[in-house]
């Protein structure tokens, strides 16, 4: 990753390699350790699905890094002019003077068969489809922000440890086609509809905030 990659413009990942993480798909099942018990033979049904989920899911992902220009307390604005409304998320980015959108997706294949299996009554493993795609694509955010952070320690800056994503709080999700525009997301097979939702359905945005660190 240079420097100039990624400050200003958006650079892409077009293959973000991830094992699949198995305790996190069972949590997002409901399951919890030691107090949901599994038969041996549900377990391995369910890490086979989980294994074959991961084998169809083809994790994108892209990063821009924009200067905040203008703040207020209902909003920030970006270097490139576009708004980030919502009090609660100009709150979380107060201290910080520039911001890092992101972007994930797990692809079609895998939403694909997860309704294949669905459409012929095998629900049990269209469910572990869907919370592996939902486990992936959420560990690929965690993945560009870790890439990002160790880059900008070299600047000695800080990336925050959370994230905030449009539809949480008071962070509408009318900001989905900002982020789809400013990530050039269509390029990475994704795209926005008029209700603001991203598709492939397991693709998601979402923001965090650079702190100005210790600068020499």
């Amino acid at each position: 990753m240079s420097g100039d990659a990624i400050v200003g413009q958006a650079e892409h990942f077009h293959v973000i390699a991830l094992p699949a993480p198995l305790q996190g798909i069972y949590r997002r099942m409901g399951y919890r350790e030691g107090r949901t018990a599994l038969d041996p033979a549900r377990r391995r049904a369910t890490d086979s699905a989980a294994a074959e989920a991961a084998a169809l899911i083809a994790l994108k992902g892209a990063m821009r890094r924009l200067g905040v220009y203008e703040r207020s307390e209902d909003g920030v604005v970006l270097e490139t002019g576009d708004r980030l409304h919502g009090v609660k998320v100009s709150r979380f980015l107060q201290d910080c003077d520039e911001v890092l959108l992101m972007g994930a997706t797990a692809g079609r294949a895998v939403i694909e068969e997860a309704e294949r299996l669905a459409a012929e009554g095998h629900m049990d493993r269209a469910v572990v489809y869907d919370a592996a795609a939902s486990e992936m694509v959420d560990g690929a955010l965690d993945w560009i922000m870790s890439c990002c952070g160790r880059f900008l320690l070299r600047e000695g800056r800080i990336l925050l440890e959370k994230r905030y994503s449009a539809g949480y709080g008071d962070f509408a999700i009318d900001h989905q086609p900002m982020f789809h525009r400013l990530l050039d997301f269509g390029s990475l097979g994704v795209t926005v509809t008029e209700s603001f939702m991203l598709a492939p359905e397991k693709s998601v945005t979402a923001l965090t905030g650079i702190l100005p660190g210790m600068r020499g």
